[in-house]
């Protein structure tokens, strides 16, 4: 999964960059190839970055709405 982490993440908040990205545990989730995670260091939001099949990433990004309480903001890099 290293191959395909970012460099950096773009806050959904305040466009600021995150670098500091962690590897999320994708084992078990159909269609997902890759997920990361950040905090923003201005603002303090999370932002992810997931990678795979569309319908896949919009699976798991409900879930993570359930999980956290928050609506997700999609966008794309």
């Amino acid at each position: 999964m290293a191959e395909l982490r970012p460099k950096t993440i773009t806050c959904n908040e305040c466009q600021a960059e995150i670098t500091d990205v962690q590897d999320m545990d994708t084992q078990g989730m159909d269609g997902i190839e890759a997920a990361f995670a950040g905090i923003c260091p201005k603002c303090d939001s999370s932002t992810y970055a997931v990678r795979g099949r569309r319908e896949a990433v919009e699976a798991f990004m409900m879930a993570m709405a359930k999980a956290t309480g928050e609506v997700p903001l999609l966008g794309t890099q």
